[in-house]
């Protein structure tokens, strides 16, 4: 019984500790960020492409931009979309 409470506890940690993967994208198809389960994130704009960090902290997503310390903050809503700055939903866009 202690083993199988022991593995539950661990995939429930490394669950909550996974980065996202998959291509995100806004309903103008403006912007796109392709996430990778490694931490990183390619966002797309306007034919602009630029790779940055990510971090996710439970339902919480820190995107790093380039300039600095300056990040983006996105939640991971119930339905898997991302809302960010200024209200910006960003929506998994199938491949």
């Amino acid at each position: 019984m202690k083993k199988l409470f022991g593995v539950a506890l661990l995939c429930l940690l490394s669950a909550c500790s996974q980065g996202l993967n998959g291509t995100y994208g806004d309903q103008l198809g403006i912007t796109r960020y392709a996430f990778q389960s490694n931490g990183e994130v390619t966002v797309e704009a306007m034919g602009v492409s630029q790779k940055m960090s990510y971090e996710r902290d439970g339902q919480s997503l820190k995107v790093q931009l380039p300039q600095g310390n300056a990040q983006l903050n996105f939640t991971i809503k119930e339905d898997g979309s991302l809302e960010g700055p200024m209200g910006i939903v960003l929506e998994k866009v199938e491949e």
